[in-house]
């Protein structure tokens, strides 16, 4: 990490650390972030020492986990305490403009994806373009990446961190009309303003929230789809594979060869239920690439990726190409496949389907409507009306691939006429 990002990191630190203390502090005090205050001196770092310490995290999770369990206790106290402070104190966080958002953020987000404007020699910002017909507006395009064949893959409108990020919605529109007119191909739309990133290739689909801007070769990626992809309707489907894990082979298959998914994620809770799915579809594919991540996480070039949540989660950050990039970008995975999607999804896991930017597919008997565990809520469908069901009373009666199943009733004594203690003989009495 530079020492600019590392500053970044530090003034976002500070502003958090400052927000608790406005909320919670006993002596809270209005400061700013002052970086004349920071050592300059080199500090060597003793590796020694760092590996005693880690000897005493054991010792530390005991004690945080008393610190939370105060916490909860004080709860109500300091709830009340912040309904106060915020009346009495004054708290102004950073806003910075359009030009500081995209210089701190936005430009960190794309080195860390892959993206680095300074690798990038086809990758221009701040043009004036002057050539326009003149009907046409002349926009300043703030951020453009071009592809090494020359021509524009995607335009990026950069909004404030305080604004929202799709009131540039209209310009990104704006630039891809002239990039288009100019090259004649119509790059591509990100519009962010670094919290918040929405993505749109009008000739493939609506906008939709992403986790981040793409890295090159993923928007390359994305624009060789858009004439490599079949009218699925013409993709034929294997007969001879039924059934749930099956379609869900299927719709891998049909998605590959129909050039519209190259690599696919298939995930479940169990390691038990990761290691059936692998030998299923390995039976349904057999020639097709496959990894269990849980157990071979060095075959990472596999065209199916089988996994649980947590190893998933850990690999995002953990699992990187030979030349120490990020292997699963948000957009590796062009499909993903949930076994069970009725549990696991939610709460911390939802991140995994946050960042990646893929066909979402959820199998389950058994959609949930909880509160907080709506299987409809999650992959944003109408309760009740999933987008396919297949009934128990159409696979016995119509398909006739389930037989139906009777009832045996059994009486037993003690519900049929109950058990009285003085009855019982005085060995049951004792037991």
């Amino acid at each position: 990490m530079q020492s600019d990002d590392t500053l970044l990191s530090l003034r976002g630190l500070f502003e958090f650390i400052l927000w608790v203390d406005y909320c919670y502090g006993t002596s809270y005090e209005e400061r700013q972030f002052d970086e004349s205050g920071i050592p300059t001196e080199r500090v060597i770092v003793d590796t020694k020492k760092i590996k005693e310490q880690e000897s005493l995290l054991g010792e530390k999770d005991a004690a945080i986990e008393t610190l939370r369990r105060q916490i909860q206790e004080m709860s109500a106290q300091l709830t009340a305490a912040k309904v106060q402070h915020q009346q009495e104190r004054s708290f102004a966080p950073e806003d910075p403009s359009k030009f500081t958002t995209r210089k701190w953020y936005i430009d960190l987000d794309m080195k860390l994806a892959g993206s680095l404007l300074a690798r990038m020699p086809m990758c221009r910002r701040n043009i004036l373009w002057r050539a326009w017909p003149e009907w046409q507006v002349r926009p300043i395009l703030r951020i453009m990446l071009f592809g090494k064949d020359g021509l524009p893959l995607a335009v990026v409108e950069a909004k404030r961190t305080s604004k929202d990020p799709n009131s540039g919605r209209k310009q990104a529109m704006l630039y891809a009309d002239c990039l288009e007119c100019k090259f004649g191909r119509r790059p591509m739309m990100f519009t962010t303003n670094a919290y918040e990133t929405y993505f749109w290739d009008d000739q493939s689909g609506p906008q939709r929230p992403v986790s981040g801007i793409f890295s090159k070769d993923d928007l390359q990626k994305l624009m060789n789809r858009r004439s490599e992809q079949m009218d699925l309707l013409s993709v034929s489907i294997d007969d001879q594979i039924t059934g749930k894990t099956r379609t869900a082979s299927s719709l891998a298959d049909v998605l590959s060869r129909g050039s519209h998914a190259t690599n696919i994620l298939f995930l479940a809770d169990r390691t038990a239920l990761v290691k059936q799915a692998r030998d299923d579809f390995k039976k349904y594919l057999p020639d097709m690439s496959l990894c269990n991540l849980c157990t071979n996480k060095d075959d990472r070039s596999a065209r199916i990726v089988f996994s649980t949540y947590p190893t998933i989660f850990d690999a995002i950050d953990g699992t990187k190409t030979k030349d120490g990039k990020r292997l699963f970008t948000p957009t590796h995975f062009d499909l993903i496949i949930i076994d069970e999607s009725h549990r696991s999804i939610f709460k911390k896991y939802r991140a995994i389907f946050e960042y990646f930017d893929a066909i979402m597919v959820g199998l389950t008997a058994t959609p949930k409507t909880d509160v907080d565990r709506n299987t409809y809520d999650f992959f944003e469908m109408e309760h009740g009306v999933p987008t396919y069901a297949y009934d128990y009373e159409t696979a016995v009666e119509q398909d006739h691939v389930l037989v139906p199943y009777y009832n045996y009733e059994v009486k037993t004594q003690f519900l049929e006429e109950e058990i009285t203690y003085d009855d019982l003989s005085d060995e049951d009495k004792a037991r």
